[in-house]
C-alpha cells in the first residue's frame, strides 16, 4: 500500500511518516515547495500525475494559529476550507481514501463530560469555525473519507506546551499554567500508531475522535509532568502556578472543556491511547537525549 502524507515535516506529519516507514509502507511526502495545497493548479497537476499511485491521502496541513486566525480569517479559510475542499474532491475522483485531521475546538466547551462524535458542534473562535467547515467539505466529497479529531497535541518535532515547560525546568524557577481549561493531551507518536491502525483496518468513513484519553487542565498536566521528571531524573526547584485563562486576554476564546471520548474508535477495533504518564515519560526521555546530542 502506498500512502500520501501532506505536511510530513510538521509535528504530527513527521511522526506519521516515521511510523509508516518503520512498518515498510511506501510513503510519498512532497515538500511544501513542490506541493502547496492552497495552489489549486499545483494540486490538480499533482493528482493528474500521481493520483493513481497511492491508496490513502493523510492531510496534516492546517492553519493552526488560533489567536492569529481571529485577524487572518481569509488565510485560515484558504488552508482549512478551500484547499481541503479541492483535496477531498480530488481524492474522491481518483478513488483515494482521505484521512483529514480536525480539532476539539469545533465544540463550545459547555458540556461537562466527554464530547462524542454525535454531539452538536458550535465553535467559538475563527480557527474552530474554519476547521468545522473543512470537515463538512471532506464528508460531502465522499462517505469513505475520515475526519480524525484530536486535541492538545505534543511531540518532539515542533513547539508545544510540554516542550516549553521542559525547557524551563532548568532555566526558570516558576511557570504559570491555566487551570480552568480542560482537554485531552495527545502524544504525536501514540496518535500516529493509532492512525496506522485506522488505515490497516480500513474502517468505515466518518468522524472519529482520536486523542489521549485523560482529561486534564494545563495546570494538572504540568504538575504531573514535573512530578514524573523528579522521579525519573532528579529533583528541581521549580514552582507551577495556577492561573485563569482570562489572565492572558487572548484574542481567541477557548472552549472550557473540549475533552474527547474515543469510544467510537474502540468500537471499530482501534486500541486506546497509552496513559498520559507513560507518554510524557517517553517524551521527556526523548527531549533529554536530544539535548545531550
Amino acid at each position: 500500500m502506498k500512502i500520501l502524507i501532506l505536511g510530513a515535516t510538521g509535528l504530527l506529519g513527521y511522526e506519521l511518516k516515521n511510523t509508516f516507514l518503520a512498518k515498510g509502507y511506501d510513503v510519498l511526502t512532497p515538500s511544501h515547495d513542490s506541493l502547496d495545497i492552497t495552489d489549486s493548479n499545483k494540486l490538480l497537476e499533482y493528482f493528474e500525475c500521481e493520483g493513481g499511485k497511492f491508496q490513502w491521502c493523510i492531510n496534516c496541513v492546517g492553519y493552526t494559529k488560533v489567536d492569529l486566525a481571529e485577524k487572518k480569517y481569509d488565510d485560515a479559510k484558504s488552508i482549512n476550507v478551500t484547499a481541503v475542499e479541492q483535496l477531498a474532491a480530488l481524492c474522491a475522483k481518483y478513488k483515494i481514501r482521505m484521512l483529514h485531521f480536525s480539532t476539539d475546538f469545533v465544540f463550545d466547551g459547555k458540556k461537562s463530560s466527554l464530547y462524542t462524535e454525535e454531539d452538536g458542534t458550535n465553535p467559538i473562535n475563527v480557527y474552530g469555525k474554519t476547521k468545522l467547515l473543512g470537515e463538512e467539505k471532506v464528508l460531502e466529497s465522499s462517505s469513505k473519507h475520515i475526519i480524525a479529531r484530536t486535541s492538545f497535541l505534543y511531540g518532539k518535532n515542533g513547539p508545544s506546551f510540554f516542550k516549553t515547560l521542559f525547557e524551563k525546568f532548568h532555566h526558570q524557577d516558576e511557570f504559570e499554567a491555566v487551570e480552568d481549561i480542560r482537554s485531552c493531551p495527545t502524544y504525536a507518536p501514540d496518535l500516529a500508531s493509532r492512525i496506522m491502525l485506522i488505515i490497516e483496518k480500513d474502517i468505515p468513513g466518518g468522524i472519529y475522535h482520536v486523542s489521549g484519553e485523560e482529561c486534564l487542565s494545563r495546570y494538572d498536566a504540568a504538575i504531573r509532568m514535573k512530578n514524573i521528571y523528579i522521579r525519573e531524573f532528579g529533583d528541581i526547584n521549580f514552582h507551577i502556578i495556577p492561573v485563569l485563562e482570562s489572565k492572558w486576554n487572548a484574542p481567541a476564546q477557548r472552549p472550557q472543556n473540549s475533552s474527547l471520548s474515543n469510544k467510537k474508535l474502540l468500537g471499530v477495533g482501534v486500541s486506546g491511547s497509552m496513559s498520559f504518564d507513560v507518554c510524557i515519560t517517553e517524551y521527556m526521555k526523548k527531549l533529554r537525549s536530544m539535548v545531550k546530542t
